[in-house]
């Protein structure tokens, strides 16, 4: 905390794997009305999740990197998903390994702002700077949930699903069709994509798009998943 406060105008606040990040360190930032530009809390079970939305909210003029990666085991409120939906400057988002999103929490990125009271819709809020996003091992998320995402932020670059069972054939296909600029797709370990639609979608677009699965079935004991390309 009294390192925070040292810095006044906090732009980046990236405490991964912290386990000493507490109620109190948010409300200081909640209270000097940080405006954040990258937020970065991976590897926090016990963050706090009312005082994490408030400091969302306070950052979403100029929120641009979100890193709340490996949480399997936390259950994340809606609230933070809503808000995030409200950050228009977003660039990149990273859920990796947190298990336990769920799909209407995915669909909240796509609502736009609306009115704490009535829930009635405000603003149309669009995600035209997304550019990389990490669903890797959101084993509860559909591909439909995928769809509605990159209907609202077309400009993704980079997207990896690894690890999602519930992406089918007929959306990947809509995804790449979708995303003009996408220049690297990662599928490893998504058993609903049969390795004959893997390499005619890949071939296809080979030249505008990396298409990577290098694992069929996670738990693959010949590959660590060490050996996976990310560029």
């Amino acid at each position: 905390m009294s390192y925070i406060k040292k810095y006044p105008g906090l732009r980046v606040f990236s405490v991964n794997f912290c386990n000493q990040l507490t109620k109190q360190t948010l409300d200081y930032l909640i209270t000097k009305s940080q405006s954040l530009e990258e937020l970065c809390i991976a590897g926090i079970p016990d963050m706090i999740q009312e005082s994490l939305a408030t400091v969302i909210c306070n950052s979403r003029k100029r929120l641009a990197v979100v890193d709340f990666s490996f949480n399997p085991e936390t259950s994340f409120h809606d609230k933070i998903f809503t808000e995030l939906g409200t950050c228009s400057q977003l660039e990149s988002i990273n859920f990796f390994g947190n298990s336990l999103i769920r799909r209407h929490q995915i669909d909240l990125l796509s609502v736009g702002e609306r009115d704490p009271e009535t829930d009635e819709p405000i603003r149309e809020v669009q995600l035209m700077k997304l550019q990389h996003v990490n669903f890797n091992q959101l084993v509860l998320v559909s591909d439909g949930n995928v769809l509605k995402l990159i209907d609202n932020a077309p400009c993704i670059k980079h997207l990896e699903l690894n690890g999602m069972d519930l992406i089918g054939e007929y959306a990947l296909g809509q995804i790449i069709s979708e995303l003009k600029g996408l220049k690297m797709l990662q599928i490893n370990g998504t058993t609903s994509i049969s390795e004959e639609k893997f390499v005619e979608l890949r071939d296809k677009h080979k030249g505008r798009l990396r298409l990577i699965r290098n694992i069929l079935v996670q738990g693959d004991p010949n590959n660590n998943g060490l050996e996976i390309p990310l560029f």
